[in-house]
């Protein structure tokens, strides 16, 4: 399998960032993604009962290597019982070579906890710098993305099966001559992030990706994967104008709807600054990295940084009381919703009480369900903005 080969000048330079673990500079007004530990990277999945959410987190860097924890949920249902369908949790870790980041063309999309937590030559939460620098030139350029995964396969090229025998490599093209804005919420704002758009065949299939539009950090904004269009413009060429790209109905997509991090970098703000702010100016806070158990009020290991920060924040305003509100999206029915809301306020105000000692009177609690939407619930992104914690200074 074919490799890209040598560095420009640029493509180094973007490598010393990585190694450091900074972003570089950008010009005024554009948004940074720093990669640092705590970057947090949230996917939302439809599905007919609703959504549920995929997140990656950075969990630290080394001189070496990213290491990414990967929590999903899923509904899984047995196709031999007449059991409902239940809601799976899998952690899988991946590490991924820092000198990977700047040159690899494999993009190991897929998380199995049956793979080596390093495969080598394949990057995790986005693609490479040398290949965003590519894209960018306007060269057609080499990417692989891997088919799901079964067995354990190997990292070994001389042993069957083999993790890069589920891989699948094309040449891809930039769809437009400039940036494509995506919105996405970061630390809590809607932002708008610069992204490369590049399509390509993958013999039968179409592949689409949105790469952030950073060497040291082009993080993977969306990704689509199917059958390939058919029309004038869509075949067997990537190209998406003309209509083509109204064909197509991908296999297997990715939207990233949230990004969170807490380092600061270049004078970026983390969502504790916001946080903090919003309550001391504004009287109020809305909170989007308390994460909760597909359709229920279990919160996920992953809130732990959000709550710690509300706490501190408590602890620095010793005369602060707040109100904890939940809100949701309108999947499910009023009735239901107003109930889940109130069910997740209360766990809020409990890990707050019981893990970080703040005092129970200097909290309440209150259920919105779906009545206070932010966002229109007809699409993926606005149901996810609207699925939130308020925080109201009393």
């Amino acid at each position: 399998m074919n490799r890209l080969g040598g560095m420009s000048s640029s493509v180094i330079a973007a490598a010393a960032f990585v190694a450091a673990g900074t972003a570089p500079f950008v010009a005024a007004g554009s948004p940074v993604v720093p990669l640092c530990p705590g970057l947090t990277v949230v996917t939302a999945i439809a599905q007919r009962d609703g959504d549920y959410e995929s997140i990656k987190t950075v969990e630290s860097i080394s001189a070496r290597a990213v290491l990414v924890k990967y929590s999903s949920e899923r509904m899984s249902s047995d196709i031999f019982s007449t059991a409902p369908p239940k809601l799976e949790h899998e952690i899988v870790m991946r590490r991924v070579l820092k000198e990977d980041l700047v040159r690899a063309a494999l993009y190991l999309q897929q998380y199995y906890d049956k793979l080596p937590e390093t495969v080598p030559g394949t990057t995790a939460m986005g693609t490479s710098a040398a290949v965003l620098r590519s894209l960018k030139a306007g060269a057609e350029t080499e990417i692989g993305v891997f088919y799901p995964f079964n067995g354990t396969p190997t990292a070994s090229r001389s042993t069957h099966p083999n993790i890069f025998d589920f891989s699948v490599v094309a040449k891809i093209r930039r769809e437009e001559a400039g940036d494509v804005m995506v919105p996405v919420l970061v630390n809590g704002r809607l932002t708008e992030l610069p992204a490369i758009h590049a399509g390509g065949r993958f013999f039968s299939d179409h592949g689409e990706f949105y790469f952030l539009d950073d060497p040291a950090n082009p993080l993977t904004l969306r990704f689509s994967f199917g059958p390939a269009p058919s029309g004038p413009s869509g075949a067997g060429t990537g190209r998406t104008g003309g209509g083509a790209d109204k064909q197509f109905k991908p296999r297997d997509s990715l939207r990233v709807i949230k990004i969170n991090y807490r380092c600061l970098t270049n004078g970026a703000s983390g969502s504790g600054d916001a946080l903090e702010s919003g309550l001391a100016q504004g009287g109020r806070a809305d909170v989007y990295d308390i994460y909760f158990d597909f359709d229920s009020d279990r919160i996920r290991p992953e809130s732990a940084p959000s709550l710690r920060e509300i706490a501190a924040v408590l602890t620095r305003h010793a005369d602060w009381r707040l109100a904890v509100r939940g809100h949701t999206d309108d999947i499910g029915g009023d009735a239901y919703n107003l109930v889940l809301s109130q069910r997740r306020a209360e766990a809020v105000k409990a890990a707050l009480v019981a893990q970080y000692g703040i005092a129970p009177a200097r909290l309440t609690t209150e259920g919105e369900g779906a009545r206070r939407p932010v966002a229109s619930n007809a699409t993926l992104e606005g149901r996810a903005r609207n699925r939130r914690v308020e925080l109201v200074r009393r």
